[in-house]
């Protein structure tokens, strides 16, 4: 016989609170700060006053590669629980040695600059071996079999949306450019709420009819 399923039911019950952790799970990469690091890492290097700074940002984005090598292994004969923990651990240690070299030598300190490129590595290595990957099949895991599919479809739909607000509340460097281009400002802002309707509206409707 055959079962009927609700989109509604991620919501209700047990399977709610299944959806709510599957997306604190998934939002667990955007609290590593892979999203500063990843597009900025090279002016950030050469902010505090480091030589060759993207040559130094593809080192570091080396290491995501590197660790994402080790990544699938870790999570299967680790667990997805202690891989997740001791990453975030590890990463957060990672920060805050290099924040505190950085704060007691100073950010000119060429021994401090050294021990911030080294860490920042080890901690790109660090995220490709554990959250990087981990977290989207922890979470797709959180959801039961009957409601997976609709599941991490909104948990992953929250996430991206998540993505494009920041997009459009982060900082707007077209601001530098004053008032010489406002129309180029007014679709710049926009076109971010066009894309967040749009997305929402087709994976609401993927959603509904899946149910």
């Amino acid at each position: 016989m055959e079962v009927t399923r609700s989109w509604t039911e991620i919501f209700r019950g047990v399977d709610g609170k299944r959806t709510h952790i599957a997306v604190l799970i998934i939002l667990g990469n955007a609290l590593t700060g892979i999203y500063f690091v990843a597009p900025y890492a090279a002016l950030f290097l050469e902010s505090v006053g480091l030589k060759n700074a993207y040559v130094l940002n593809v080192v570091v984005n080396s290491g995501v590669l590197g660790g994402s090598l080790l990544g699938p292994s870790l999570c299967e004969f680790a667990g997805r629980r202690w891989t997740l923990i001791g990453g975030y651990t590890g990463m957060a240690s990672c920060m805050l040695i290099a924040a505190a070299s950085a704060t007691g030598l100073g950010q000119s300190n060429h021994t401090a600059q050294n021990l911030l490129v080294a860490f920042l590595f080890i901690w790109a290595f660090i995220f490709g071996a554990t959250s990087g990957p981990t977290v989207w099949v922890a979470s797709a895991e959180m959801h039961s079999l009957r409601l997976r599919t609709i599941g991490q479809a909104y948990t992953t739909v929250f996430f991206v949306q998540l993505c494009l607000l920041d997009a459009v509340y982060a900082q707007r460097r077209i601001w530098e450019h004053g008032n010489e281009c406002r129309i180029l400002l007014f679709w710049h802002h926009h076109r971010h709420h066009y894309s967040y309707v749009a997305v929402h509206a087709g994976v609401w409707t993927v959603v509904s009819r899946a149910g």
